[in-house]
């Protein structure tokens, strides 16, 4: 069944002079000729973002929206009609918010968060603003501790860092958490720390315990590779500075070395640790 406002494999029927022809439940939608997957041919099947154009006619786009039916996004409001708003959607079709799904007055270039949903009177999407009556309460029999989860950043306080876990709850990485604060509306992954009782969510950007030691030494070895063999970090280097480079602990890093060092993967230098020839 074709999912309107998501993502669909469909049949590339027919290439023209300047479009293609995808074929879906019986009707044919059209896709940009220079959206054409390198090397596709007629009869394969390809991936597809599907969507109304203002015409309400079905088009089809291999460019990847902000956010899919079901998914929160924070979206930059790129224009206020007395009917709603209009907010770039990261395709070339602007994702349209009815006056009756605001919660407040926007204006042209607010970043908000919203909801893309069904919009059943029209069989196209909308976006909803009035995002939270989406939130779940039942997290305690769903997310399970050291779950891997997507999350989308909402806001940061002294606390640390509020997230929407799985486009349903919210977390909160607390700030011990928060080697580098993400931008709003940054999507991320991250790991369930604990559920508690009270529904509340704790979340991390890394694993825990040694699983944590095995993320973190792959980032440093391809950020060794990635700065050509050499990074001025070691044991006396301030945690700040191994913080602001590596978004890591200081403690995390010296395991993260001894591990590669066991390896025989780098070696400690007095500026510093660089990779091993052999390894390069």
């Amino acid at each position: 069944m074709l999912k309107i406002g998501s993502y669909n494999t469909l049949k590339l029927k027919k290439i023209a002079r300047d479009r293609a022809w995808l074929e879906a439940d019986g009707q044919d939608i059209g896709l940009p000729k220079r959206e054409i997957p390198e090397g596709a041919r007629e009869g394969d099947m390809i991936k597809v973002f599907v969507f109304n154009d203002t015409r309400e006619a079905l088009r089809a786009t291999t460019a990847e929206p902000s956010a899919v039916v079901g998914q929160f996004a924070y979206m930059v409001v790129k224009s206020v009609e007395q009917f709603g708003a209009f907010l770039e959607w990261g395709i070339k079709k602007d994702l349209f918010l009815p006056e009756r799904l605001m919660i407040k007055t926007v204006k042209p270039g607010e970043k908000i968060l919203v909801r893309v949903v069904d919009n059943h009177e029209k069989n196209g999407v909308v976006a909803d603003a009035d995002w939270k009556k989406y939130l779940k309460e039942d997290q305690l029999e769903v997310l399970k501790e050291g779950q891997k989860v997507s999350l989308i950043a909402m806001d940061t306080s002294n606390l640390g860092t509020r997230v929407i876990v799985e486009n349903s709850y919210v977390g909160l990485v607390y700030q011990s958490e928060v080697y580098k604060e993400p931008f709003i509306g940054q999507r991320m992954t991250g790991y369930v720390i604990k559920v508690r009782e009270d529904g509340k969510i704790d979340i991390s950007f890394k694993r825990k315990g040694w699983n944590s030691v095995v993320d973190t030494q792959d980032e440093l070895y391809k950020a060794l590779k990635k700065a050509g063999g050499f990074l001025p970090l070691h044991d006396k280097s301030d945690p700040r500075e191994i913080k602001n480079t590596l978004n890591i602990s200081k403690k995390l890093f010296k395991k993260s070395v001894g591990n590669l060092m066991a390896k025989g993967l780098i070696e400690l230098t007095d500026d510093g640790i660089k990779l091993k020839s052999r390894s390069k």
